[in-house]
């Protein structure tokens, strides 16, 4: 073998290995700890006094890579089941009764349902510290190898999605778990609407344009479509309306055909061709597109209407009926940002 091809081969399974240590090991109680005081929890006690924070916790799983190496001096394993952290003592690799010393790093001993994740793994795989929401990440180099991070001190846990840090956490109700969604109030998302008194500004709509701007979403929600405020002029043009996420990505948008823009100085309302989750607390941009042969008019957001750095622009020599992305901004231009919502 020659060694060109060794190197090759080397880096292979390099790549390889670190893609297979990036997840952090889960799984989940098999039985509920139905009290946080662990002398009188169903999952009975290893010993000590009847005060004694030492349990059984019981795993729908155990044989993660892990806890198959586990060793309570050269390789310890910590779990983390809602906010509260464990050090392992002990497995029955057979039944997946674990030993356990509960409310550890500075956590509490706290009651958990039957079916909670158990986030697993050695210390080194763990967080110190918790991240902003929206912190750059690159999931499987650096310090960013394991994912989801996890603060075991806080029980703040964090996934890298589209190069950022969001907080993915059960126990933080609203604060952005991919699997949970919140009911949205008032029935949707809106961008900031401008003190009474602020005149608004009328644009016409350019085929080759497109306006944008941000919109805060604060927690998790499934999303059906987007509406635009449109201004009092009477044009009939097809408009498309976009959603974008914190990169400029589409996320979702309107038929491409478009669609008929029907009511003056009001919002129109359309859905988008498919639903689409967005996760909070972030920022996403929503936007308008129209075809420009009968001078329908968007509102827009005048100088002095939004708090600072909110970004409103738009993007030019863009083909009607296409899917675009952004440049995302933090720059207002008058003029540029439509009253928009999202629901």
């Amino acid at each position: 073998m020659n060694t060109l091809k060794r190197i090759t081969l080397a880096l292979v399974v390099l790549a390889a290995l670190a893609g297979a240590q990036t997840k952090l090991g889960s799984t989940t109680l098999s039985q509920a700890i139905s009290t946080a005081d662990p002398s009188t929890s169903v999952v009975g006690l290893v010993g000590g006094t009847a005060n004694s924070l030492n349990a059984i916790v019981f795993l729908a799983a155990c044989n993660q890579t892990d806890m198959a190496a586990f060793n309570r001096v050269s390789a310890p394993v910590k779990l983390l089941i809602d906010r509260e952290a464990f050090d392992v003592q002990a497995i029955n690799t057979t039944t997946c009764a674990v030993n356990v010393l509960r409310g550890t790093d500075g956590t509490s001993s706290l009651p958990h349902a039957s079916g909670a994740v158990v986030y697993l793994g050695t210390p080194d795989k763990f967080a110190g510290f918790d991240l902003p929401p929206g912190t750059a990440c690159t999931a499987g180099t650096g310090a960013d190898l394991y994912t989801p991070r996890i603060n075991l001190s806080t029980g703040t846990v964090e996934d890298c999605i589209n190069g950022r840090w969001v907080l993915n956490s059960a126990n933080l109700p609203g604060q952005a778990d991919p699997q949970v969604n919140y009911a949205q109030p008032f029935g949707g998302f809106q961008t900031p609407y401008p003190a009474p008194g602020i005149s608004l500004t009328a644009v016409t709509d350019v085929a080759t344009t497109v306006w944008f701007d941000q919109i805060f979403i604060p927690v998790n929600a499934t999303v059906t479509g987007a509406c635009v405020y449109n201004g009092s002029g009477a044009g009939t043009d097809s408009v498309i309306l976009y959603l974008w996420d914190q990169t400029g990505a589409l996320v979702a948008n309107t038929a491409l055909a478009g669609t008929a823009s029907a009511g003056a100085s009001q919002y129109q309302c359309i859905a988008f061709t498919a639903t689409a989750q967005v996760l909070g607390p972030q920022t996403y941009y929503v936007g308008v597109a129209g075809n420009g042969t009968t001078a329908s008019s968007f509102e827009m957001y005048p100088a002095g209407s939004t708090p600072l750095k909110y970004g409103a622009s738009s993007k030019t020599a863009v083909t009607f009926g296409t899917a675009t992305t952004i440049t995302p901004t933090t720059t207002f231009t008058a003029g540029k940002g439509p009253l928009m919502t999202v629901y």
